[in-house]
């Protein structure tokens, strides 16, 4: 079957294919056409950049996107051989061709180019290639970096990100930037069973844009402001990451029992914890139905919330909000970054068309952009346990993302 993207974009397929296809765990392959916005010139309406989030979420779904033709050829040998619903982003635009003939392709292995050692770039579809060149620019500076193609996007390859913990921040910002909560959904999971650290998870959070860029869009705003916006997240995601890492490296240091041994929980402890909390016997009925059981619970979870948020924001009236941050230059970021942590896109929607109308400055958006990471922030309060814990995570993210929109207000910040 095949799926034109802008058919998912105004929902006419996504219905059921949830409900018709996944559910029962059909063996339908849908090979989804012109993703992202590669198709620019024909609108808003033809470009889909949050397709991978609506198809990783949805139980039994296997999503894959190619990064050229080569492995285009082999993905759809590979799909052909599995059985249940599987979803092959392809892209519009004519791509270079990165694999020869003899390439072989395997669900669930990210591909790795080089062993850099100061720094790693995770990619996947048409970002590939442009992250190849991109690490042959870093190289002729000095600068080593690996280049990972992320061509499974579900189930990802857990391993190969585990390996790359140094750079989580790094990368975790650049997979942030991405506008679709997927990402920060995905990090969120991940931290939960301690697959990554604290600080990429942060970095995921404050680059996060959600529906921002998109509205932008469709504004015809400048991509000259969008890319000093994006630019700016991207920093300081990358720079709090790695200073929460430090920091917590540092008092792990410190921490030890009287043998000298670290205190630091094993990973697999935490990732049978976390299966213990969500009640799921991965022993006793198979990690496919435990896996089938958590997803469909997080599904619910965020539907609920979501349902909740908007019925909130409804009787609020975005009008009613706007006026609260009218001529409050260094509380705009305060009220801003508070409304970030709202936790579905009704966030990044507010905050940018309130932008738009020229009720808030530049740098109040980007407090309430580096807070606002979506749907991740209510998944974070589902799976995570602890909700001391999690709360310090919000209070953390909220102080970034406070402290940066003041700071970038103080020194007159303009895009």
């Amino acid at each position: 079957m095949q799926v034109h993207l802008r058919y998912l974009l105004r929902g006419r397929a996504y219905d059921q294919i949830r409900n018709s296809v996944c559910y029962p765990k059909l063996n339908v392959k849908i090979c989804a056409t012109h993703s992202g916005i590669t198709v620019g010139e024909d609108g808003a309406t033809h470009q889909m950049i949050e397709d991978i989030s609506l198809m990783r979420t949805i139980p039994n779904m296997t999503v894959i996107s190619v990064s050229d033709d080569t492995q285009t050829k082999w993905a759809v040998k590979e799909i052909s051989k599995i059985e249940g619903p599987v979803y092959l982003r392809l892209s519009r635009l004519a791509t270079p061709i990165i694999y020869d003939k003899n390439y072989k392709f395997e669900i669930g292995k990210a591909i790795q180019f080089g062993e850099g050692t100061d720094g790693t770039i995770f990619s996947t579809g048409v970002t590939v290639a442009e992250s190849i060149k991109a690490q042959e620019i870093l190289k002729e500076k000095g600068i080593n970096v690996r280049v990972i193609d992320i061509h499974t996007i579900k189930p990802i390859d857990k391993e190969i990100i585990k390996k790359s913990d140094k750079y989580g921040p790094l990368f975790g910002s650049i997979l942030g930037i991405f506008p679709q909560c997927g990402f920060s959904v995905s990090a969120t999971n991940l931290y939960a069973a301690r697959v990554i650290t604290l600080g990429t998870l942060i970095s995921v959070y404050l680059s996060t844009s959600d529906e921002m860029l998109p509205i932008f869009i469709s504004e015809s705003v400048s991509p000259i402001i969008i890319l000093k916006i994006l630019g700016t997240k991207l920093i300081i995601g990358i720079i709090a990451g790695f200073i929460i890492d430090l920091v917590i490296r540092l008092i792990k240091r410190k921490q030890t029992n009287p043998t000298g041994e670290d205190k630091e929980i094993n990973q697999e402890d935490e990732i049978k914890d976390l299966c213990e909390e969500e009640h799921c016997h991965c022993n006793e009925s198979g990690i496919i139905k435990s896996a089938l059981k958590h997803t469909i619970n997080i599904f619910f979870f965020i539907i609920l919330v979501t349902f909740i948020i908007n019925i909130a924001v409804h009787f609020v009236g975005e009008e009613n909000i706007s006026k609260i941050l009218m001529d409050k230059p260094i509380i705009g970021p305060i009220i801003s970054a508070l409304i970030g942590l709202i936790p579905n896109c009704a966030a990044s929607v507010i905050l940018t068309n309130m932008y738009l109308q020229k009720v808030i400055s530049a740098s109040s958006l980007i407090a309430g952009l580096l807070t606002g990471a979506g749907v991740g922030l209510a998944v974070l309060f589902k799976t995570n346990k602890g909700i001391k814990n999690n709360i310090k995570i919000v209070s953390l993210l909220y102080t970034i993302g406070v402290i940066s929109g003041i700071i970038l207000e103080i020194i007159g910040f303009k895009i």
